[in-house]
C-alpha cells in the first residue's frame, strides 16, 4: 500500500513538471521577446524554474517512504500540517509558477517593467526566487548535515542571480533595488510559510501555505511598486484600478486578521467563552473593521488620485447590465438561502440518502456556476469586484466564528460545520475560501482565453460535481491507495470537455478539441492523484493549460514533444516499483 501511495504521488508531481517542461518547449521562457531572450540576464529565471522543477522531481523520487519527517520545512513539526494529506511540496515549487508563466505567455512580448506595478516578467523572476529558495529549503530537511553548506551556496547563488537578472532588465530602480527585492521576497516567503503554519496549525499542507504566502508576497511587492511609482489618475474602467482595489482590500484584510487575535484573545474562542457583553465585542470587531476599510479607501485614493467610494458606485451602479447582474445575484442567493434552510437541511436531518447528504456538499459549487458564468458574461469586471466583496465577507464571517464574537458566532459555525470534512482539520474552516478562490484567481489573473478565466468555475462547479456525484452512485473501480473511483474520473473528464467546448463555441479560439480533451484527461488524473486540496490546485493548473493551448495552434505534430515528455517521466516509476 505504501509503494502504491508512493507511486500515485509522483506521478502527480509529473503533471506540473509536465506542464512546465512542455510549455516552455512550446513558448519558450518568459520573456517573450526574441531580442531580450538572448541576453543571459532573461534566461537565468527560466533556467532556475527547470531547475526547481526537477530538484521537486528528484525529492519525490528519493521519498521511498512516506513519513513525517519527509517534505518539511525546516524548524516545523509535522504536527503544523493537515493530517492524512502528503506534503504536496511540489506545488509549493510550481503551482505558482505554472501561473505566473502562463500570465506571461498571454502578456506576449511584454518583456519590461509595467508602468504602474511589478508586472508580468517581474512577477515571474520573483515567483522564480520564491520557488527556488522554498524548493531548497525543503530539500536541506532531507540531506546529511555536512552537506547543507553547499546547498546554502548553491541556493544565495541562484537568489542572486536572479536578482541581477530583475536589475539588469530594467525591472527595478536600480541594480541594488532589484537585489534586495528579490532577496528580500525569497527570504519573507520561507519566514511567512511558517507563520502560516505556526499560527493556523493543522489547516493546510506544507504546499498549499508555501503557495498562498507566495501569492501573497507578490501581491504586496506590486501593491509597495504602485505606491512609490504613484503617477496619474487611473482611469475608471481600466484593470489596473481593479488590481489595486483587490491589493488594497487584501492588505486591510491582513491587518485585521493580525490584529483580531491580539483584541479578542485564543481564550475567546466560541465554544469556551463566557463573554457578558456580546454587543460590545460586536461593536469592537465592526470598529476595527472600519478602521481597516478607511485605511484600504485611504491607501485607493493616494495611489489612484481618484475618490474609490464614488469609483465603486459607478462601478456597480454606472450601467443597466451592472445592476441587472446585481438583481440576479441577489435573486439567485435569496433562492439559495431558501434552497438550503427549507430544503436540503431538513432533508439531510431525517434522511440518511447518500444522494442528498452529498447534494449538500455540491450544491454551492453548482451555485458558483450559476453566480459567475454570467457575470464573467455580461460584467467580467463587476465579477471581478464582486470576487473582492465576497472575500471581505467570507473572511469577516470566520473571524467571528473563529474567535467567537458576538451573537451570531454559534449560528455561523453550525452553518459552517455542515460542510467540513477531513481537510478542515485546523481551527478555521478552509472549504469556502478554497472554493472562492479557486473561481476568483482566474478571473483576477486574467487571460485571453475564456475557458482559461473560467477554470474554476468549469472545473469545480461542473466537472468535479459531477465526478462526486458519477462516483458515489456508480463507481465501483477505485484508484489505487484513494477513495477516487474510475467512473467518477470519466465523468470528471467528459463533464469538464463539454463544458470547454460550449465556452469555446460561444468564444471561439484557435486550439482544437484534441488539445481541450488532452488538458481534460491531465486534469481527471490530476482530481483522482492528489491529495492537496483540488479547489486550488485544479483551477490553476487549467488556468495554466487553457492559457497554453490558447496559443498553440492545435496541430497533432505539436502535441509529440509533449507525448515524449510523458514517456520520459514515467520510466523513474519502475524504480518506485521495485
Amino acid at each position: 500500500m505504501e509503494k502504491t501511495r508512493q507511486l500515485r504521488l509522483y506521478y502527480e508531481a509529473c503533471i506540473p513538471v509536465g506542464l512546465l517542461v512542455v510549455g516552455s518547449y512550446r513558448h519558450g521562457f518568459p520573456p517573450h521577446n526574441r531580442d531580450a531572450t538572448k541576453s543571459l540576464a532573461a534566461a537565468l529565471p527560466g533556467a532556475l524554474a527547470l531547475a526547481v522543477a526537477a530538484v521537486q522531481l528528484y525529492m519525490r523520487l528519493s521519498w521511498r517512504r512516506i513519513s513525517d519527517g519527509m517534505g518539511m520545512l525546516p524548524g516545523t513539526q509535522a504536527a503544523m500540517y493537515r493530517p492524512q494529506a502528503d506534503s504536496g511540496s511540489v506545488w509549493g515549487g510550481l503551482l505558482v509558477l505554472l501561473a505566473l508563466f502562463a500570465l506571461n505567455i498571454d502578456a506576449g512580448a511584454a518583456a519590461g517593467p509595467s508602468a504602474d506595478g511589478l508586472g508580468t516578467y517581474g512577477a515571474w523572476v520573483v515567483g522564480v526566487a520564491m520557488a527556488w529558495a522554498f524548493t531548497l529549503a525543503v530539500l536541506s530537511a532531507q540531506i546529511r548535515s555536512h552537506n547543507r553548506p553547499t546547498l546554502g551556496v548553491v541556493g544565495g547563488a541562484g537568489v542572486l542571480s536572479l536578482g541581477y537578472a530583475f536589475a539588469s532588465l530594467g525591472l527595478a530602480g536600480g541594480a541594488m533595488a532589484g537585489m534586495l527585492l528579490v532577496l528580500g521576497a525569497a527570504g519573507v516567503q520561507h519566514v511567512a510559510t511558517r507563520l502560516l503554519l505556526e499560527m493556523l496549525p493543522r489547516s493546510f499542507t506544507l504546499g498549499e501555505a508555501a503557495a498562498i504566502t507566495q501569492g501573497a508576497i507578490l501581491a504586496a511587492i506590486d501593491l509597495a511598486i504602485r505606491l512609490f511609482r504613484r503617477g496619474a489618475e487611473y482611469p475608471d474602467h481600466s484593470w489596473q484600478m481593479y488590481t489595486l482595489v483587490l491589493e488594497s482590500v487584501g492588505l486591510g484584510l491582513l491587518l485585521l486578521v493580525c490584529a483580531l487575535p491580539r483584541v479578542f484573545s485564543s481564550s475567546s474562542r466560541m465554544n469556551t467563552r463566557d463573554s457578558a457583553s456580546p454587543v460590545a465585542d460586536m461593536s469592537r470587531f465592526c470598529g476595527l473593521s472600519g478602521f481597516a476599510a478607511l485605511g484600504a479607501l485611504g491607501l485607493i485614493a493616494f495611489v489612484s488620485h481618484a475618490n474609490p467610494v464614488r469609483w465603486a458606485l459607478v462601478a456597480v451602479l454606472g450601467s443597466r447590465s451592472s445592476l441587472l447582474m446585481l438583481c440576479y445575484w441577489v435573486l439567485l442567493l435569496l433562492c439559495g438561502t431558501l434552497f438550503y434552510s427549507r430544503g436540503i437541511s431538513s432533508q439531510v436531518a431525517n434522511s440518511h440518502n447518500k444522494l442528498v447528504l452529498h447534494l449538500k456538499r455540491k450544491a454551492y459549487h453548482i451555485l458558483a456556476v450559476l453566480l459567475f458564468a454570467p457575470g464573467f458574461a455580461y460584467t467580467p469586471l463587476l465579477l471581478h469586484l464582486g470576487f473582492v466583496a465576497a472575500l471581505v465577507a467570507f473572511v469577516g464571517a470566520e473571524a467571528v466564528r473563529a474567535l467567537g464574537i458576538g451573537p451570531w458566532a454559534p449560528a455561523i459555525d453550525r452553518f459552517m460545520r455542515r460542510f467540513t470534512d477531513t481537510r478542515d482539520a485546523g481551527q478555521i474552516v478552509t472549504s469556502h475560501f478554497y472554493l472562492l478562490f479557486g473561481c476568483a484567481l482566474p478571473v483576477w489573473l486574467g487571460s485571453s482565453s475564456s475557458a482559461a478565466c473560467l477554470a474554476g468555475v468549469l472545473s469545480l462547479g461542473i466537472a468535479d460535481t459531477a465526478a462526486s456525484l458519477v462516483g458515489i452512485h456508480f463507481g465501483s473501480r477505485k484508484w489505487p491507495s484513494t477513495p477516487k473511483t474510475i467512473e467518477g474520473t470519466a465523468a470528471f473528464v467528459g463533464g469538464l470537455f463539454v463544458a470547454v467546448e460550449f465556452v469555446y463555441l460561444i468564444a471561439p479560439s484557435e486550439n482544437g478539441a484534441l488539445g481541450n480533451m488532452a488538458l481534460c484527461v491531465v486534469l481527471g488524473l490530476l482530481e483522482a492523484l492528489t491529495e492537496q486540496n483540488d479547489n486550488l490546485v485544479i483551477p490553476l493548473t487549467m488556468y495554466s493549460g487553457a492559457t497554453m493551448l490558447h496559443h498553440s495552434d492545435g496541430s497533432l505534430v505539436h502535441w509529440i514533444p509533449a507525448l515524449a515528455v510523458a514517456a520520459v517521466l514515467t520510466i523513474p516509476s519502475l524504480f518506485i516499483v521495485r
